[in-house]
């Protein structure tokens, strides 16, 4: 006999079987889940990096293993030093260190980041379905033993989850759900005698290595995403629901007694537990808060932008919460009926609500109902708690005992002995009626508590909705919505006692589906519904995944949800601009229609306008984007970059400084200075530019090559005084840097070439224009260069034919002319 049977005898209570039960496949249901959720995803291997991706893989060098990795402990999710004002403080160096492994393995390809990131949805997504039949597998024993899998194909395949999956930035969402995950699977097994459903005994022993190991993932949850930090709470909820089994009667006495508490001599051995451990977790929370605001973030966040949370500068009080109440509606409705779906809802996607009258208000309302109502269900007293008309004396004094650790024991077998002789049916019943309410206090646990920090309630973020956070509270509801489904169109399981004379006289056998049956063990009603959902679901994922695979058709699902967006209507400006394609003019100045302050469509205005020839008009936008921000980093370098184009040398020397200031790091920066310095004839802080930029940028051969130039172009031209050999050697010395990391660059060849004939280095010239030819067989200068090296070396005939060739190709050419002429001179 199990340790589990010895504990029904002691405890009176009555044996559950499953007929199904010892021909299970435990694993299918685990690889079916995995499956659906890895299939539905594998359309987005194909994606580019979009949308975040760009800041955190192009330009974050913590991603790059050549950076020291204890820069993920000093920097943000973006690369940037925590202590700098501008840094967002999102602090996920387990996130980022996976990043690095892919970056190691694939480079910037990002097929092997999506790869990774539909692995780890599909181990979620198993995990998951493991929790689930932890919580639910008792309850299905008494109605539906597939739940848990329902439960898991919900979650596997809801459409909600593409910009966490899809989108490789949303990696540090799934991470965080895998380390929630066991955190709780951890708490779970803190309780080796059981916390199930069916079982009515408050455990008077934990393990404490369990909870310790619950601790120890949810702090790695925490480092992969701030809201990992929830999952302690959640693991509070769980053993106030499941394991000490609280119902609202019991917080109603308390409150209205709370002398109860001081008395704490006289607590049962499970409530002194109880107390134990959540002070353990609640020194836990205390300990990471402080150590995650504190010593690591040093404060919150306050570079919030006002296109990034409109609401959030709003000065009426009362405008932000019918907003942000709106708000937790509206998310509610995504995770509901996810058809519209969105990756950027800021700006005015969502206007603010700033009346009472705003029908909106109706929404909240609802939603606000819909939750009350289900709170008071789940804390609602069963019926199961007032005893019946014939209960003995004795059995009615056990109940008035609400701390009693025995109290549930004794109802429960006195409770059996009367479903046996008389209404075995009813009482069942009414104890799934007790099940079904702490299965729905939970599920709204696990859908609140993640939500909560992000909501704005309590404290700002710097979105309005982001669809990637609602990738841990969708667990809630997919545990709650096919529980509901199970309850309105489970089969009726059929009960009976078992009678034979060798097994316990309170064992009642139950017959139900496998949870791996194709109905669900629901009506024909409840598997028409259900898979056509699951279906829904699929096919919108599927779907949705397609609209990430490239900025393009991301910005074009944007239009069609918020075209009011005037961020989005920019970012598919960039998309075609890039393409070289005209329409990028309309889509700027449709997002000025729509925020006429908008710098960045100014910016990018101004850009086309230059590009096509317009420098007047571009100068005005780069001026209005410059008065609405005097100090947009963006804004100073375009305006530079167009003094300089139009050669307004002293201008632009004047805005390069300036721009500098903003961001002295910038390389481009620093080039193009130098650039204008040289014009300005101011040789010397040129080529302190330059070599700035060979600093930020060591494999860049471009200010390499410009160094060489602007050392040896007056040599060669004898424009320089008082030229020296050693200028001469070290513009050779920074050509040849460049050629050792362009070995291609013709132009920095040749010009190394005429250093070589000017010296008189002869082989070492023909060397050099013998390599680019065999490059670049068409090229006149390095046919007429070498015919002038022959021609030095007395090789005429030889000098003569290629003089003839570069006349073939450019029959004007001068050089070749005077040198045809001076050869059949020295013939004659």
């Amino acid at each position: 006999m199990t340790r589990e049977q010895n504990l029904n005898r002691r405890y009176g209570r009555a044996t559950v079987e499953n007929s199904s039960n010892a021909t299970r496949p435990v694993s299918k249901p685990y690889i079916l889940v995995a499956i659906s959720a890895t299939v539905c995803y594998l359309n987005s291997l194909f994606g580019e990096f979009v949308y975040d991706d760009f800041e955190v893989f192009e330009t974050n060098a913590d991603v790059r293993p050549s950076t020291p990795i204890s820069n993920l402990l000093t920097n943000d999710f973006w690369g940037i030093p925590l202590e700098r004002n501008d840094s967002h403080k999102s602090y996920r160096p387990i996130t980022v260190l996976t990043f690095r492994w892919n970056f190691l393995a694939g480079g910037l390809d990002p097929t092997g980041y999506h790869v990774i990131n539909v692995a780890l949805h599909g181990t979620v997504s198993a995990l998951f379905f493991h929790i689930c039949t932890r919580i639910l597998g008792d309850y299905g024993n008494f109605q539906t033993g597939s739940l848990p899998l329902l439960c898991g194909m919900f979650f596997a395949l809801q459409p909600i989850h593409t910009e966490a999956v899809a989108n490789v930035v949303g990696r540090a969402e799934i991470l965080c759900a895998y380390f929630y995950l066991l955190a709780l699977l951890s708490y779970i097994n803190c309780f080796p005698d059981g916390t199930t459903n069916a079982s009515s005994k408050r455990p008077a022993k934990y393990s404490r290595l369990w909870l310790v190991s619950c601790i120890f993932w949810c702090v790695l949850s925490l480092f992969s995403k701030e809201q990992g930090i929830t999952a302690l709470a959640v693991c509070i909820a769980y053993d106030f629901i499941f394991v000490c089994k609280i119902k609202g009667e019991h917080l109603f006495k308390v409150c209205s007694s709370p002398t109860v508490l001081l008395s704490y001599r006289q607590w049962p051995k499970w409530a002194v537990r109880l107390v134990e451990r959540l002070s353990i977790l609640a020194l836990a929370s205390v300990i990471l808060l402080y150590l995650r605001i504190v010593i690591i973030s040093r404060g919150f966040v306050l570079s919030f932008t006002k296109s990034d949370n409109p609401t959030l500068f709003h000065p009426d009080v009362w405008t932000r919460f019918r907003t942000y109440s709106y708000l937790c509606a509206l998310n509610a409705r995504l995770l509901l009926c996810p058809s519209s779906l969105c990756y950027d809802w800021s700006m005015d996607s969502i206007s603010r609500i700033e009346s009472w009258w705003d029908m909106r208000n109706v929404q909240t309302l609802v939603f606000s109902g819909i939750l009350v109502c289900l709170c008071c269900y789940g804390l609602k007293s069963s019926s199961m708690s007032t005893p019946s008309h014939e209960t003995t004396g004795k059995s009615k004094k056990s109940y008035s005992k609400t701390l009693d650790s025995n109290e549930n024991d004794i109802r429960f077998k006195d409770n059996f002995k009367y479903v046996k002789s008389q209404h075995c049916g009813l009482k069942m019943e009414e104890f799934e009626s007790l099940q079904r309410r702490r299965i729905v206090m939970f599920s709204l646990a696990l859908m609140i508590i993640p939500f909560l920090p992000a909501s704005n309630l309590f404290l700002p973020v710097g979105f309005v909705i982001a669809e990637r956070i609602l990738y841990i509270p969708s667990m809630g509801l997919c545990i709650l919505v096919p529980f509901g489904i199970s309850i309105l169109f489970g089969k009726q399981t059929k009960v009976e006692e078992d009678s034979s004379t060798h097994e316990s006289p309170n064992k009642i056998r139950f017959h139900e589906t496998s949870p791996s049956s194709w109905s669900f063990s629901l009506s024909a009603t409840g598997t028409v519904l259900t898979y056509s959902l699951l279906l829904l679901f699929a096919a919108k994922t599927v779907h949705r995944n397609s609209e990430w695979l490239n900025k393009e058709e991301l910005a074009r699902s944007g239009l069609k949800v918020n075209p009011t967006n005037a961020k989005i209507h920019v970012m598919l400006g960039n998309v075609l601009a890039k393409k070289g394609l005209m329409a990028c003019e309309r889509y700027y100045r449709e997002a000025l229609r729509l925020r006429p302050h908008y710098v960045a469509a100014w910016e990018n205005l101004g850009l086309v306008l230059l590009n096509t020839g317009r420098a007047q008009e571009a100068e005005k936008c780069y001026l209005k984007a410059l008065s609405i921000k005097p100090n947009s980093a963006d804004g100073n370098i375009n305006l530079a970059h167009l003094l300089r184009v139009t050669s307004r040398w002293k201008e632009a020397h004047e805005q390069y400084v300036k721009a500098l200031s903003l961001r002295p790091n910038n390389p481009q920066l620093h080039y193009f200075h130098g650039v204008v310095l040289e014009k300005l004839g101011k040789r010397k802080r040129a080529e302190e530019k330059y070599l700035k930029t060979t600093e930020l940028t060591p494999s860049d051969p471009i200010p390499f090559f410009s160094l060489g130039k602007m050392l040896l172009w007056p040599v060669l031209r004898k424009e320089g005084k008082n030229v020296t050999e050693k200028v001469i050697k070290k513009g050779e010395e920074y050509l040849r840097k460049g050629l050792a990391l362009d070995p291609l660059d013709i132009n920095s060849r040749l010009l190394l070439v005429q250093v070589q004939l000017m010296r008189g280095e002869l082989d070492s010239a023909e060397k050099e224009v013998r390599f680019v030819l065999t490059h670049d067989e068409y090229n006149i200068n390095a046919e007429y260069v070498l015919g002038r090296i022959l021609e030095l070396k007395g090789l005429l005939k030889q000098a003569r034919h290629y003089f003839l060739d570069v006349l073939k190709k450019d029959h004007l050419h001068n050089g070749a002319i005077a040198a045809l002429q001076r050869i059949a001179k020295k013939v004659k």
